[in-house]
C-alpha cells in the first residue's frame, strides 16, 4: 500500500510539472510538535505527514478558486485548523473527535477522525445533515485528488482550479 508521504510527493511533482500556481501559495511544512492540538491529534502519523509536507495555504487576497487544492479542499494551516476546531466545539457544530483539515472557503469542512484515523467526513450545514463519511482515510483522499489531476478532472486555468465533473464522477478509489 502506498503511503501518504509518497502520495503527497507524487502530487507535488505533478503540480510542479503542470505549472500549478498553487505550489507557490502552499506554505512550507511544519513540525506539529510545536503546536498543541486536540486529543493528541498531532501525534497521528498521517496528520504529521500531511503537515510536514505543507502547512496549508497562504490565503492572502486570493479567491477561493485560487486557493483550492481540490474540490472543497483549501488546506488549513495547522494553527487556523485549531482555531476552527475550537469554534466548532464552542458552537457544538460537530463531534469533538472530528478535526478540520480542509475547508471549501464558505463554511464547509473536511474533517479527520482523531479517534480512529479512519475516515474523512464532510461538514456542510446548509446542504447535508450530519457529517457523512466521504473517504476511508487521508491517504485514499489524497490518492483520489492525485488521480483527478492525472485524469484532468482537476486542472488550472488563469490561476484558478477548474473541475470537469463528467470525469470527476467516474473517479472512485
Amino acid at each position: 500500500m502506498e503511503s501518504l508521504s509518497s502520495t503527497l510527493k507524487e502530487l507535488e511533482d505533478f503540480l510542479r510539472q503542470s505549472n500549478s500556481p498553487l505550489l507557490e501559495r502552499l506554505l512550507p511544512g511544519t513540525d506539529l510538535s510545536k503546536i498543541e492540538g486536540p486529543n493528541d491529534l498531532f501525534r497521528k502519523q498521517d496528520v504529521r505527514d500531511l503537515y510536514a509536507w505543507k502547512n496549508g495555504v497562504d490565503c492572502g487576497e486570493l479567491t477561493i478558486g485560487e486557493l483550492l487544492l481540490f474540490q472543497n479542499g483549501i488546506m488549513l494551516p495547522a494553527e487556523e485548523a485549531c482555531q476552527e476546531y475550537d469554534i466548532a466545539q464552542e458552537e457544538e457544530l460537530w463531534e469533538g473527535n472530528l478535526f478540520p483539515l480542509f475547508s471549501n472557503g464558505g463554511g464547509d469542512f473536511l474533517l479527520y477522525d482523531t479517534n480512529t484515523s479512519i475516515g474523512i467526513y464532510y461538514y456542510a450545514p446548509v446542504i447535508v445533515e450530519g457529517t457523512p463519511k466521504v473517504y476511508e482515510d487521508l491517504t485514499t483522499m489524497m490518492k483520489t485528488v492525485l488521480e483527478c489531476y492525472k485524469q484532468k478532472s482537476y486542472y488550472w486555468t488563469d490561476g484558478t482550479l477548474k473541475i470537469d465533473y463528467e470525469i470527476f464522477v467516474c473517479i472512485n478509489l
